[in-house]
């Protein structure tokens, strides 16, 4: 089986059996792990530990999947009890930051500890401003309301969130511990020396080095969204390679056990630069088990390495699997290893090309069932997308980490000098994301599953018809299945109606985020539009209708006198328009908003 160099961190020596006997019990530990984790009960941790006892004295493998299935069981059981909500009343007291604070609209967001439970934080104003410029390790004294975790946000367990706290007072404490100084400290200096970049392209270097695409704009990030890049920021398996190959001239001359250590030392610290975000967690931890295998002089195969970083990190985090970029990041490791070397064996042309394809195919089938089950779709665009992006993102990354340090100490021009391969790079990026993302907006769906299952049957036949496959599958997938309404509500503030135009009717009441209502439009296949109803002005409509007219074209916008929409038609009385086979009304109302009525044309309007 061949290996992809995101799912092995260092070269080992291959062993006789790409599955001995040996990997398919690790497989199998896997498997029951992810059962035990389903079926949550707590135990006393002295049954599994004597199990394991009697397990490895009397050598049943067998046992050891009983003891490993009370562990996991248990482990659940006491994670989901971690998680009772906190009681309302006030807080004031020195907490630390568990996450970046990061904007969204007028306020700022954070996780932060206190006394052994995690709250989310939300701070305003005054507040706001004092928190901005801090980063996770760092500890603020706060003053506030504290609530308990809304039962209906499901999604704040997977971050171990109990409760929120509405922040009034803000004040700095401290930088932390000594580790926490230096992950941030580095971060700083890398960031200062992207000062001629602007906040957009600043926050999309730092996202490949390191994960922090926090400022990143809302349109950059859904075309990076819609041409499958989004991976790109997120750190994994490569970055850990080069962060173990600029470490290794370091330890070279040291003992062969404080090398060792050295290495795991680098791990950790990366780790913590990168803020453990899963894709890093377990690429960190299959790097820390191959550099212990390599220093015993064992061969470990990267199967095992996966499983095991898998058992290791789901046992001491249950909640991880409920982590949707830890689904990912694991299901594309097994996409890649299972798949890669058979799919890139096939491909004609040369190697870069065959390996750079065949490694985003693996991966893309191997996140499939995920991306499928919880966003709906997988990006069409994502194969040429990343076939043209990966080979840059990668020297990017390689770049940031050495001569963006360099940049950030010596600042000024020099630090422009410095950067301007990596310009090059991030427009390069950026125009492939604009540019291939915005070819089509069709998805793979479920409906399509039984058309790609059918051409891989026929590509493992005939490995000729791989091209032709995968031709036949972009126009079935383009074709099929991904027609639109003519009326269709997009989530709740945005409603599409199709008729020979496009008529878009925006209630920014209803608009949760303008990076949601980006993502919604292009699920819906929402491109270009001839008439932008603003039905009422406000803050929130006016971050709308600019990330809307940033992200595709919009022919006229009709907005309610007064709402502040620059180059619309403001109207304070009853109109009247005609968009294709639609005829559009719009009445002001009292309260100062538009009522929209549209109706199609003809004897069925």
């Amino acid at each position: 089986m061949k290996r992809s160099p995101l799912a092995e961190p260092v070269p080992l020596r291959q062993p006789a059996e790409p599955f001995a006997p040996a990997d398919r019990w690790v497989l199998a530990g896997a498997v029951v792990t992810v059962a035990a984790l389903l079926l949550p009960h707590d135990l006393s941790l002295w049954w599994p530990g004597l199990t394991t006892v009697v397990a490895v004295r009397a050598r049943w493998r067998w046992l050891l999947l009983v003891a490993l299935a009370l562990v996991g069981s248990t482990m659940a059981a006491r994670a989901d009890d971690g998680l009772s909500p906190v009681a309302a009343g006030h807080l004031d007291a020195v907490v630390t930051l568990v996450s970046d604070p990061e904007w969204f609209g007028p306020a700022l967001r954070a996780d932060v500890s206190h006394d052994g439970a995690r709250l989310e934080a939300w701070f305003r104003g005054q507040a706001a401003r004092t928190v901005a410029g801090r980063l996770a390790g760092e500890q603020i004294r706060i003053e506030g309301a504290v609530r308990p975790r809304d039962a209906a946000k499901a999604w704040l367990e997977v971050r171990h969130i109990r409760g929120s706290v509405s922040v009034t007072v803000a004040d700095r404490v401290g930088p932390g511990s000594l580790p926490s100084r230096l992950a941030n400290g580095l971060r700083r200096t890398i960031a200062s020396g992207l000062g001629s970049f602007d906040r957009d392209r600043a926050a999309l270097v730092t996202g490949l080095i390191y994960g922090d695409d926090r400022g990143q704009d809302p349109v950059t990030a859904d075309r990076f969204r819609a041409a499958g890049l989004t991976h790109l920021l997120a750190v994994s398996g490569s970055n850990v390679l080069f962060v173990l190959a600029l470490a290794a001239p370091v330890v070279a001359v040291w003992p062969r056990p404080a090398r060792l250590v050295g290495l795991m030392v680098v791990l950790a610290f990366f780790a913590l630069v990168t803020r453990y975000e899963p894709s890093v967690l377990r690429a960190t931890t299959m790097a820390g088990l191959a550099l212990i295998g390599h220093h015993s002089g064992r061969s470990v195969s990267s199967p095992r390495l996966l499983a095991l970083a898998f058992i290791g990190l789901v046992l001491i985090d249950p909640l991880l699997i409920r982590n949707v970029g830890f689904q990912l990041s694991v299901a594309a490791s097994v996409g890649i290893l299972a798949l890669a070397g058979p799919i890139v064996a096939r491909i004609p042309g040369p190697r870069w090309f065959a390996e750079a394809g065949g490694v985003t195919v693996a991966a893309q089938v191997g996140v499939l069932p995920i991306q499928l089950a919880v966003f709906g779709g997988l990006p069409l665009a994502s194969l040429p997308a990343n076939i043209a992006a990966v080979p840059v993102a990668g020297p990017v990354m390689v770049w940031g980490l050495t001569a963006g340090l360099v940049a950030g100490v010596v600042g000024g021009g020099m630090a422009d000098l410095i950067h301007l391969p990596t310009g090059l790079a991030v427009d390069w990026l950026l125009g492939v994301a604009e540019v291939v993302g915005g070819l089509s907006t069709a998805q793979l769906r479920w409906w399509h599953v039984p058309v790609v299952a059918t051409v891989s049957a026929a590509v493992v036949v005939w490995p000729r018809a791989l091209v032709v496959g995968g031709l036949v599958t972009c126009v079935v997938v383009i074709g099929i299945g991904n027609s639109t309404p003519p009326v269709h509500e997009v989530g709740s503030g945005v409603t599409v109606h199709r008729d020979g135009g496009v008529v878009l009717v925006v209630d920014p009441g209803g608009i949760g985020s303008t990076g949601r209502l980006l993502e919604e439009l292009r699920n819906a296949g929402v491109g270009d539009a001839d008439l932008l109803v603003l039905r009422r002005g406000g803050r929130s409509a006016l971050e709308a209708l600019s990330v809307l007219r940033d992200s595709r074209e919009v022919r006229l916008v009709v907005a309610p006198r007064g709402s502040g929409a620059s180059q619309s038609w403001l109207i304070d009385e009853p109109v009247e328009l005609v968009v294709g086979g639609l005829e559009v009304e719009i009445v002001p109302g009292p309260d100062g908003s538009l009522d929209v009525e549209v109706r199609r044309i003809g004897p069925d309007g």
